[in-house]
């Protein structure tokens, strides 16, 4: 089975340079650029981090039900019901496909945020401020990562199925692991990045 949506190299550094780019925006409104002194929350870093942190949770959840329709899968992999077992794979990448044009939508409301922070005069909320969005940035990072690993697992996996092959279902095994581990760092800078924000909130 081929991946409509598998990252080649050109669309990988692509991304990597839309992440680099959101970084500087955030390392130079942050050092650089003069603080106001008004005590202000700038809308639009209010409405983007709402954003934000919307999509963020979406990616999350899409993310948890690729990952049930593996184990569905498995499960029926291991019933030698290969029909139903290949169309929860497909559904698999589906799912991760909605997650992953997702992501694009996300790096703009990231930027945005970047964009307003030195608009935030409250030197704490500030800084809060600034750390959630890096870690927001790394959510990206890491999901694009994850999304890789998961290709690669579901094409190692689509194949053992196909070809009912006991090696190739050893290494599916062995990339499955890799795939849970990455989305297990994507769960937790989720959560880390809304807790951010819940300092931010409770700043001054």
């Amino acid at each position: 089975m081929i991946n409509s949506m598998k990252i080649r190299g050109k669309t990988y550094f692509l991304w990597l340079a839309v992440i680099l780019a959101a970084i500087f925006a955030v390392l130079a409104v942050y050092f650089l650029v003069p603080k106001v002194s008004n005590p202000v929350l700038p809308v639009n870093f209010l409405t983007a981090r709402q954003n934000a942190a919307a999509i963020s949770q979406k990616i999350v959840d899409l993310t948890v039900v690729t990952n049930q329709k593996i184990s569905a899968a498995n499960s029926l992999d291991l019933k030698n019901d290969s029909g139903p077992a290949l169309a929860l794979i497909k559904e698999a990448r589906a799912s991760n496909n909605e997650a992953y044009a997702e992501t694009s939508a996300l790096a703009v409301y990231l930027q945005q945020m970047a964009a307003s922070l030195n608009k935030i005069s409250s030197r704490s909320k500030q800084q809060v401020a600034y750390e959630a969005v890096a870690i927001e940035l790394s959510l990206v990072s890491e999901f694009i990562v994850y999304t890789q690993k998961l290709n690669g697992f579901l094409d190692v996996l689509s194949r053992a199925i196909a070809d009912d092959s006991f090696v190739l279902r050893q290494a599916a095994s062995g990339d499955l692991a890799a795939v849970n581990s990455q989305a297990q760092k994507i769960n937790a800078l989720n959560s880390e990045f809304l807790r951010r924000i819940q300092i931010f909130d409770s700043t001054n």
